[in-house]
């Protein structure tokens, strides 16, 4: 059984609820009608709301923000209308010190989740601590290594992978000849 649902060219579905309806469209000319070209109308249901954490980084570290969702897009805006970025990893390319906000929203455009707020802060990394190189004769006593700051960490390596000791005054307990960095 056919149902006519509209005439002329524009036709505004009914439809409220989730779900993809099919209408047939045809033309007439002369009491002719054409084969019928199928129009889909979907209603898609709006993404979940997509979390994403604030981020404090250091001076000189690359500024990322990450997020959960499947098709997320980044904002400079609330009204989500300034867009900046897409995907789970987003790197904001901000390098100044100071505080940025951004909002991140999960879906197509048109059909976003409401976006969540996320704050990057930029901080001064500390000065570079004081230290001073210390020369002793063998079998004199090892002085500890002292150097001034905040929350000093002392390793064993360049690569700062090997952590010896937190604090100022470091013992090294070292007795034989050499030189140890």
């Amino acid at each position: 059984m056919t149902i006519l649902v509209g005439s002329g060219n524009n036709y505004t579905p009914l439809n409220t609820a989730v779900g993809i309806y099919n209408y047939y469209v045809t033309d007439s000319v002369n009491g002719c009608e054409s084969p019928a070209t199928i129009v889909a109308f979907t209603i898609t249901s709006i993404p979940v709301k997509p979390t994403a954490s604030d981020s404090t980084v250091c001076f000189g570290t690359p500024a990322g923000l990450t997020s959960t969702g499947t098709n997320l897009n980044w904002y400079k805006d609330a009204a989500l209308t300034n867009k900046v970025g897409s995907g789970k990893l987003f790197l904001t390319g901000d390098t100044a010190i100071g505080t940025y906000k951004y909002y991140v929203a999960d879906g197509p455009a048109g059909c976003e989740s409401i976006a969540d707020t996320v704050v990057l802060t930029i901080i001064s990394s500390p000065s570079l601590p004081a230290g001073n190189d210390i020369t002793i004769c063998f079998g004199s006593t090892t002085p500890d290594l002292t150097a001034s700051g905040t929350n000093l960490k002392w390793y064993s390596d360049s690569t700062l992978k090997t952590l010896l000791f937190a604090g100022n005054n470091f013992t090294t307990g070292k007795t034989s000849s050499g030189t140890y960095n």
